[in-house]
């Protein structure tokens, strides 16, 4: 379970990364992509860089069982929400396509028939992958038995 909660972290943080591998692989040097995202804001694109980090290192140590996945995760998600609302508030005009998270995934969405507004949906998805991480029992540094195991097998009280 802590595998596949993991690869979807990992995942998550490559989807996030897919603009700037994209860059890269057509020509373009690392300085020449930092240059066009600084043009927003350097803190902007260094939110970007440490969200996608912070990802990978969560979706990294779920796979390995380390104690902190959970807080680097939701780190993680707390970036991804500090970079939608500084892109939805206006604080960047004009936006590079790799900070604007939303429109990247209302463009996913809307051909899968999804309706209803991607925001809040995408976030409750990643709050969900969150809580499924912390429910994992890494979060307790055990390795083997995780949090639901003392629902489904409660102490005999003597």
């Amino acid at each position: 379970m802590r595998v596949f909660l993991g690869a979807l972290a990992l995942g998550y943080a490559a989807w996030l990364c897919q603009p700037l591998a994209e860059a890269l692989s057509s020509g373009l040097s690392i300085p020449q992509v930092w240059s066009g995202l600084v043009e927003n804001g350097t803190l902007l694109a260094a939110t970007l860089l440490a969200t996608i980090a912070l990802y990978g290192l969560g979706g990294l140590a779920t796979v390995a069982g380390l104690t902190w996945a959970p807080a680097l995760y939701f780190a993680g998600v707390v970036g991804d929400i500090a970079l939608r609302l500084a892109v939805t508030s206006g604080a960047a005009e004009p936006v590079a396509p790799a900070l604007d998270v939303a429109a990247r995934i209302d463009v996913a969405l809307r051909p899968l028939g999804v309706l209803v507004e991607t925001t809040p949906l995408t976030l409750a998805a990643l709050l969900t992958l969150g809580l499924c991480i912390l429910a994992t029992g890494v979060w307790r540094g055990q390795k083997a038995v995780p949090l639901t195991d003392f629902w489904n097998h409660p102490p005999v009280w003597p």
